[in-house]
């Protein structure tokens, strides 16, 4: 600050003494303040060679000499004598900052950088770490370190110093850690990098100042021309009332057109006022890139012309027909999604509420179900949108807009056409809804089956019947009721009833003759005699499940 009040201190001196000249900056003439910016860029323009030095390095910082990066070497020279080698105290410090409040480098720093959060991550880490004041801006020494945990608040490492709590603050940015583990050339590159980001930052706020400190020529504002052609934007809106206030929206763009020719006027004579107060600090001036060797533009390998002749005729996208059609389509696709092709509930009455089924009528429903569901999608889908097709294409042919044949019966025809491109389109959401659909219902069905088949039922005999639940379940096990219900009556045929005993009976007097069949002895085992009756049968068979 000090330095721009000197600045603009010799400035004013010079003004003073020449009365109503102002001098131009870099010049060796004065210039009344009646001549116009523009005038002053035009001469500026002619000092195109100024332009093209390179700025001075005297600000830039001197990177010190590294040692050889053998690994020899490196392993032989300890890491905080190479820190303190190659990353001096006076350039890591802030030499001329901007304000009073100190900049922290860690401001400047490559966020990109998350391996050193992945190594903290699997354990402990050494380190060397760097304490450093981010309010006054004071650097401590090179220590040795271990690096515990990565704190995500305030984006920094939480450190141990071996040295104990006087070194430094616990917690200690990512730009100050070099880690063992690391490369600490690549540590020190970083680091300088990060250095000359906040001085190039610094350079272009002071840049800003400058600008901002320029006197303002009265003359060089808007003329009428660039008024009334500003004012016909802002007020084209219909929105906008007739009586809109447009003095202050002038005063903003008048300001700022100003402050862009003070700029414009400083650029050009930088490399003067460099020469003139070297103890500036000055953004760097990038050499302009080179023109391409052909002094071209490169261009697409087809014809534009046509081919946008193509697209803004034959593509849908363009063709305001079309695009209701699939609007239409959409919403019928938007429809069905409240359908569903199963029974995804258990049967209820309206007295007993839940109640069980028999194998039959579970399935019964479910083929009710589907036919109401394929019926739904035929009548206010399929149907729907074709009509609505038919209604918005149809029309298109008699304006003339962009003519959808809907009744070509010829295939050849038929291909390439934007009809074809639209109604594959709606082929695919039509696809697209019906897998959401079928999705869903699946989805929806698995679930129903899962939550009836969480419990076991144990059946002990026809008046003791238990129902297991697990620890999920338990909630809903008082008020379960079974899907399917099994009616046990008797058998319509007479059947013999020691079936089992006869066998097994016959079995072992087939298997006494086969032992005796030399001996000529009568079997002691008399057969036994079949028992005729009914019994009790399930009405609906276990295979049918």
């Amino acid at each position: 600050m000090e330095q721009l009040d000197q600045y603009e201190k010799s400035v004013l001196d010079r003004t003073r003494k020449s009365e109503l000249t102002i001098p131009v900056v870099g010049g060796s003439t004065a210039m009344s303040p009646s001549r116009s910016r523009q005038k002053l860029i035009k001469e500026s323009h002619s000092k195109s060679d100024l332009a093209a030095i390179p700025p001075t390095n005297q600000h830039m910082h001197t990177h010190s000499q590294h040692p050889p990066t053998t690994p020899t070497s490196l392993k032989a020279l300890d890491l905080v004598q190479f820190l303190e080698q190659n990353v001096p105290h006076n350039t890591i410090t802030d030499q001329k900052p901007f304000t009073r409040s100190y900049l922290p480098l860690r401001l400047f720093s490559d966020t990109s950088d998350v391996a050193a959060q992945d190594w903290v991550r699997k354990g402990p880490k050494k380190a060397v770490g760097l304490s450093v004041n981010e309010e006054t801006g004071v650097v401590g020494n090179w220590s040795y370190c271990t690096v515990t945990s990565f704190d995500m608040q305030h984006d920094m490492f939480v450190v141990s110093w071996m040295a104990g709590a006087r070194v430094g603050p616990p917690l200690v940015p990512r730009v100050y850690l070099c880690f063992d583990v690391e490369s600490r050339q690549g540590f020190v590159d970083r680091l300088l990098e990060c250095v000359d980001r906040r001085r190039e930052s610094e350079a272009r706020l002071r840049f800003s100042l400058y600008v901002e400190s320029m006197p303002n020529d009265v003359e060089a504002q808007l003329d009428s021309d660039r008024v009334n052609s500003i004012l016909s934007y802002a007020l084209s809106s219909s929105r906008l009332s007739t009586n809109a206030r447009t003095a202050q929206l002038l005063e903003e763009v008048n300001e700022a057109y100003m402050r862009t020719m003070n700029a414009l006027i400083l650029e050009t004579n930088l490399a003067d006022v460099q020469r003139e107060f070297p103890m500036l600090l000055y953004p760097t001036r990038h050499i302009p890139r080179p023109p391409p060797d052909c002094g071209v533009v490169p261009v697409a390998p087809y014809d534009y012309n046509d081919r946008f002749v193509r697209a803004t005729t034959d593509t849908f996208l363009s063709s305001l027909p079309a695009i209701r059609a699939l609007l239409d389509v959409r919403q019928f696709s938007n429809n069905i999604m409240g359908q569903t092709l199963m029974k995804t509930e258990q049967a209820v009455d309206s007295t007993d509420g839940a109640r069980s089924v028999v194998v039959t009528d579970f399935v019964a429903t479910q083929n009710q179900v589907n036919q109401n569901a394929m019926r739904f999608l035929r009548d206010n889908w399929t149907r729907a949108a074709a009509k609505a097709i038919q209604a918005h294409m149809g029309g298109a042919e008699k304006s003339g807009s962009v003519r959808y044949n809907l009744a070509e019966s010829h295939r050849n025809l038929y291909e390439d056409t934007p009809l074809q491109r639209i109604l594959r389109r709606v082929n695919f959401m039509a696809q697209e809804s019906l897998r959401n659909l079928i999705f869903s219902t699946f989805h929806a069905y698995a679930t129903f089956i899962e939550n009836m088949s969480a419990k076991t039922v144990v059946v002990r005999d026809t008046n003791d019947v238990d129902v297991v639940c697990s620890e999920e379940t338990l909630k809903t096990c008082n008020n379960y009721t079974p899907l399917f219900k099994v009616d046990v009556v008797v058998s319509a045929d007479v059947k013999v009833l020691n079936q089992d005993t006869i066998a097994d009976r016959q079995a072992k007097i087939q298997a006494w003759l086969d032992e005796n069949k030399d001996d000529g002895d009568k079997c002691p085992l008399e057969p036994i005699d079949a028992v005729d009756g009914h019994d009790f049968e399930y009405a609906t068979p276990p295979s049918a499940f």
